[in-house]
Order: structure tokens, then sequence, then C-alpha cells
């Protein structure tokens, strides 16, 4: 009996703390990310990600932007702000470098007001949402610091504070593009 517990004990330290485990505490565990691409055209979005296991990460995200049009007769104005806990598995137990396959959950505001000759208009949205993402990563420099992100995704919301028949989507595509520093 004894002899099993050590043969199981010393297959499993192989299982999970081979090379990969050995590769991934040498390197960075955690991103800290900007869409630059985004703030051109005023979105700022902001992601962390931090590396529990060669195989997952956790990490938040938070994207906002507004838009403000108007001439002499009309205007309008909306915002929009979204968070979201995100979970990666990283089938190669390389987490933070490579293909990356996750979840997320998190909160959506929508807010929007539109004024013209004949009154003002307002309202807002509140929604729980769920998502997939599929990403790649890639982790650059001499030292694996410099932290590029790319993804593509979807997200459901679950609207409250806004009948569905007033036309908001109720799920979108998501696109992730990330520039930062892993440490």
């Amino acid at each position: 009996m004894k002899k099993l517990v050590l043969g199981l004990a010393t297959l499993s330290a192989l299982a999970f703390g081979g090379s990969a485990g050995a590769q991934q505490a040498a390197g960075p565990r955690s991103a800290i990310s900007i869409n630059p691409i985004g703030l051109i055209f005023t979105v700022i979005s902001a992601e962390f990600e931090h590396a529990l296991a060669p195989s997952y990460s956790v990490g938040v995200s938070a994207s906002q932007w507004s838009f403000d049009e108007g001439d002499e007769f009309s205007s309008a104005e909306v915002s929009y702000f979204s968070t979201d806990a995100k979970l990666r598995y990283y089938p190669s137990a390389t987490a933070l470098r490579g293909f990356a396959l996750g979840g997320t959950a998190g909160f959506t505001r929508l807010g929007g007001s539109f004024e013209n000759e004949s009154g003002e208009e307002t309202g807002s949205a509140n929604a729980l949402s769920l998502g997939v993402l599929v990403d790649y990563n890639w982790l650059l420099g001499a030292n694996n610091n410099f932290f590029v992100g790319t993804g593509i995704g979807a997200k459901r919301l679950f609207v409250t504070g806004i009948a569905e028949e007033e036309g908001l989507a109720l799920a979108y595509p998501t696109l992730r593009i990330s520039v930062g520093y892993a440490f």
C-alpha cells in the first residue's frame, strides 16, 4: 500500500509539476494592459490578468466610452460602461502565453439622452452579462515583460431597467487588443 501511495504521489508530481510548471514559475505571472487603438476613438479599456496555475488565469477588465453629438436643432449623448471577471484556460499550460479559451461574468451600464425642439428623452439600462472568449497572447522582449493580447468573443446581456422590445440588443460580439506590461 505504501508503494502504491508513493507511486501515485510521484506520478502526480510529475504530471502537475513538470517542465511547464517550472517554466511558468520563472516567467511573469501577471499582466496589466490597455487597448491603445481604442484610445484614439476615446474608448478606454484596461485589463489585469494573473496566472493561478500553469493552465489557468483569472482577470478583470473594464471598458468605458461616451459619444456626444449635436447641432443647433438637436443633441445626443450616449455612454457605455462594462466590467467583467474573466477565467481563462491555457491548453498548453503556459498561462499568459499562447492560445486560451475562457468565460466572463460582469456588469454593463448603458445610458443616453436625446434632446430636440420637442423636449428631452433620457434612459439607461443595467445588465448582468455572461460571455465566452478565444484569445492569443504573446510575451515579448528580453525578459518576457512586453505583453500583447488579442481575442474575439461574445457577450450576452441580461437587461434590467428597460423593456426588451425597445430594440436593445441582448448579445453582441467582442474584440480584444491589449498591450501592456507583464510581471
